[in-house]
């Protein structure tokens, strides 16, 4: 709890004062040694785990306690001025304790049956969607948060959650294998399962950012879970039948990167895959050792890849908007500069940095649910910060950090609203008019009449006029926009 997340092997201590005393005495044998030698670092590690299995034997529910209290946000191995893998080594025991206690039933099922199968997983969420206001109480504020019922707050507790989507984002879009254009460049998006499954708007806004850029893009409809779930609670089967099931669907795909809104996932893709992979056959190793390398974050992509550059415009604008460093982000893949520049690309926000913005949340996945008294803990601190900075608006580039973000500022009743950087900025950029149109080079002389000026017709429309045909739309009902404007918000049209 507090200040001590930052101290270098605190959680390593949990496991007992011996393995990290036991750290300094590898070090002592060898002081002239540098922590870059690959032989001393796996020494260390296996020193530390040599020590959890003696530990483990003695008492195994005090270890599996210990081994849980750890968010894995990497502040430790960030700060260890040694350089110990200790995310790899809690990664490690994790899957030692798993397999020398055994999951739950219900972890089973959820890790080795339901996140690896997309289909069973989406059918059950088509099903159980529309009745989530039975279960769901909407809070009506900016965060856009809902309350359990009391049927749910037994098991959920007193949280303050986003609601499932309607539609999913690959009942909603479909698959998508669209060539590359002027970019010259195509991307295999890998939304993850809140990209798919809640913040489909996020995904959204960046299939709009690929379109403008003249982005290919290589988007499947069955995608499972990346793995990290299964990962972070030790369960190796279903964390490796996750990540076969995604290299089996990348390999159909041909493309140059694969581009994710989820920190992390682009972290488990680029890092976490090749390191788990030793027990996997080998024709997957080699693939994902390939594929791990083209993993990217949305916010790099656009800055480091796209070159996207702001226009100047010499004023701040009146919103203020503070940003809060992702973990993975930040820590794994260190991307942080380049959101800052996406935000600070909306001449209408002004970017004001909080206290700390590279502070944990207190999320960490599963963490929030097995220590939610102390997430909130820690997470009261992150929203104390954001509301000291004065901002109308918190960005930041992980879906789970939104979700605890949110969870946070409603609790306090703050009327701070939660929102991804790139979404904050395409949406109001095509708002505002700041996303210029791009008409055909050279027209064909054809006229085409399109009847209907719904989802289907404005979809034929666009590809059409693209194509150099002049179109006019032509709509005998009251309201322009067919069943966009039903029922569906205007910012679709």
């Amino acid at each position: 709890e507090g200040d001590n997340l930052r101290l270098p092997f605190t959680s390593v201590a949990g496991l007992g004062l011996s393995a990290a005393e036991s750290i300094v005495e590898a070090r002592k044998e060898a002081p002239f040694r540098t922590i870059d030698d690959l032989t001393e670092r796996t020494r260390l590690n296996g020193t530390l785990l040599e020590k959890l299995a003696h530990r483990l034997i003695e008492d195994p529910d005090a270890v599996n306690e210990k081994l849980n209290r750890c968010l894995l946000c990497g502040s430790c191995q960030a700060n260890c001025p040694s350089g110990v893998s200790i995310l790899e080594i809690f990664m490690e025991a994790r899957a030692i304790v798993a397999a020398y206690k055994g999951l739950s039933p219900l972890k089973k099922a959820i890790f080795r049956t339901l996140l690896p199968n997309p289909k069973l997983f989406g059918f059950l969420l088509k099903i159980g969607a529309p009745f989530q206001g039975l279960a769901m109480r909407d809070d009506n504020n900016a965060q856009g948060t809902a309350t359990c019922s009391p049927l749910l707050r037994p098991f959920l507790g007193e949280r303050h959650m986003q609601p499932l989507a309607k539609q999913t984002l690959s009942a909603k879009i479909g698959a998508v294998n669209s060539p590359a254009g002027k970019s010259r460049c195509k991307v295999a998006f890998f939304p993850g399962c809140m990209g798919d499954k809640i913040f489909t708007n996020v995904s959204e806004a960046c299939l709009k950012v690929f379109d403008y850029h003249e982005v290919g893009v290589y988007l499947p409809t069955n995608y499972s879970c990346c793995g990290i779930p299964a990962l972070s609670s030790g369960d190796l089967e279903g964390f490796e039948k996750m990540v076969m099931h995604n290299v089996d669907v990348l390999k159909e795909g041909s493309f140059d990167l694969i581009v994710t809104p989820c920190s992390s996932c682009t972290e488990t893709i680029r890092s976490l895959w090749p390191k788990m992979a030793g027990k996997m056959p080998y024709k997957y190793r080699d693939a994902i050792n390939e594929l791990s390398q083209k993993a990217m974050d949305i916010n790099a992509f656009l800055v480091d890849v796209l070159k996207v550059k702001p226009r100047a415009s010499g004023r701040h604008g009146q919103t203020k908007v503070t940003y809060h460093e992702s973990c993975h982000l930040l820590r794994s893949l260190g991307v942080s500069a380049q959101p800052r520049e996406l935000i600070r690309m909306n001449p209408d926000y002004d970017l004001v940095e909080m206290k700390e913005a590279d502070r944990c949340c207190g999320c960490g996945g599963s963490f929030t649910l097995s220590h939610y008294d102390l997430s909130r803990k820690i997470g009261q601190r992150k929203r104390d910060n954001i509301v000291a900075s004065g901002a109308e608006v918190v960005a930041t580039g992980c879906p789970a950090c939104m979700m605890q973000l949110s969870d946070m500022l409603a609790h306090n009743g703050d009327s701070v609203t939660v929102r991804e950087n790139e979404l904050s900025i395409i949406e109001e950029a095509f708002e505002k008019g700041w996303m210029q149109p791009q008409p055909p080079r050279t027209r064909s002389g054809k006229q085409i009449a399109i009847v209907g000026s719904g989802p289907s017709g404005l979809a034929a429309a666009y590809v059409l006029n693209r194509r150099g045909h002049s179109v006019t739309v032509f709509e005998k009902a009251d309201r322009p926009g067919g069943l966009l404007m039903y029922g569906i918000p205007n910012m679709k049209l």
